[in-house]
């Protein structure tokens, strides 16, 4: 994507490690949507990859998704403080980045002025940038100019004009509310009322929700649903005590959810690739990174996370389910108990400390990862057919930055299939 791809190709290289290797992943992400919006000449040179026949349909959405998802993604990065050097250089240079790119997504008069209301997808999107403002609320909405503050509420607001599925789509008009309600704008809480109660209702047990009234076997739990629980309620809470009631469960929730998804990494860093929209699947873990900076009590609940996981005291279970439903044998491989803690430093969570067995897992991991291929199109489709893979040859680069995972599948033996 001319400029933006040279300025992507001085992302580290394979043979980064630690935190430079994630940092350098999400400016590979980033760059290239931030750089071409902000020029205003994103839908000139982005292209709109989706099966033979829909170019017209996926042309109206692909682009406020491209820029909705991936702020939804690195807006807890933007926020974080940072020392200064290189990343705190970089950081700040993603944060303009983003900020123009929203100038230029919502002025009217720009050529790359975003579709926020026809059709039915841009609901999902408008709750993705939705989210991204309530992640990074000072970098990408305090800092934003008058105008484009009014155009970016306008954006949101001409979402309204479409009805949300009866599923995980509630929450992306909730979502939306709540940035409204965020921005000092009038908010319509029947929408995020009727959200969360259905959702309440929705839930099946042992940390999973429904995706309206049937359940689902997939990732939607993390894409979407607990996610936007969390931050729905969080950020609301600033408005109205009235759905304060809900968080302690939609928590505990999240809690146990995290705690099986941290067992169903393997090893050597692989997980089944199961249910819909598979080519999503970097954002699958989006719980199990969020959940460390959930809330003020962020460090505990990492340490009690692992705790269960080793089989000791310290289950982040509700006590009816510890009881009776054990995690799994205590002798699990000592560097997969930590694999939460590896998320917490790229987005600013004080528990930082303490995650050297993974870092050190991470890097030798990073030494066998050939970054060009994991985060290329057809060429890099590798591994066994039951495990996750990072590109699609049916789907090149349809890969949600909602969170920055990619580093749970490094270690896998790779063979072509």
């Amino acid at each position: 994507m001319g400029a933006a791809a040279q300025v992507a190709g001085a992302a580290p290289q394979s043979t980064a490690t630690g935190r430079d290797y994630w940092v350098g992943l999400l400016a590979r992400l980033a760059e290239p949507v931030l750089v071409n919006l902000a020029a205003g000449t994103l839908k000139r040179n982005m292209p709109v990859e989706c099966a033979a026949g829909t170019e017209a349909s996926r042309r109206k959405f692909t682009h406020l998704e491209a820029i909705a998802r991936l702020l939804a993604g690195v807006a807890p990065w933007l926020e974080a403080p940072l020392a200064g050097g290189s990343e705190r250089d970089r950081q700040q240079r993603c944060a303009g980045l983003a900020r123009d790119a929203i100038r230029s997504a919502t002025d009217p008069a720009s050529p790359d002025f975003l579709n926020y209301s026809d059709g039915d997808q841009p609901v999902v999107d408008c709750g993705f940038l939705a989210q991204a403002l309530l992640r990074a609320p000072s970098e990408l909405w305090a800092k934003l100019d008058n105008r484009t503050q009014r155009n970016l509420a306008a954006a949101l607001l001409s979402s309204r004009a479409i009805t949300p599925g009866y599923n995980n789509w509630l929450l992306f008009s909730a979502m939306v509310e709540t940035a409204l309600a965020m921005m000092g704008e009038k908010w319509d809480g029947m929408r995020i009322d009727y959200a969360v109660r259905k959702h309440a209702e929705w839930y099946v047990g042992d940390g999973v929700y429904g995706d309206g009234p049937q359940f689902h076997w997939d990732y939607y739990n993390s894409f979407v649903i607990q996610p936007m629980l969390l931050d729905v309620l969080r950020n609301i809470a600033h408005q109205t005590a009235r759905w304060n009631r809900f968080s302690p469960a939609v928590l505990e929730h999240a809690r146990r959810y995290a705690a099986i998804q941290e067992r169903l990494i393997a090893p050597d860093g692989t997980f089944p690739a199961v249910g819909r929209s598979i080519a999503y699947r970097s954002g699958a873990f989006q719980v199990l990174a969020q959940l460390p900076v959930a809330d003020d009590r962020r460090t505990r609940l990492i340490d009690r996370g692992s705790a269960a996981l080793a089989g000791s005291a310290g289950d982040i279970r509700p006590k009816r389910l510890a009881a009776n439903r054990p995690l799994g044998p205590s002798a699990a491989p000592r560097r997969n108990l930590h694999l939460n803690r590896k998320f917490v430093p790229l987005l600013g969570g004080a528990a930082a400390a303490g995650i050297a067995p993974v870092r050190q897992f991470l890097d030798e991991a990073a030494g066998r990862l050939d970054v060009a291929q994991t985060l290329g199109g057809a060429g890099s489709c590798r591994g066994p057919r039951h495990l996750t893979r990072f590109s699609d040859a049916r789907a090149p680069g349809r890969v949600s930055a909602l969170t920055l995972v990619r580093g749970l599948r490094p270690a896998m033996r790779r063979r072509s299939i």
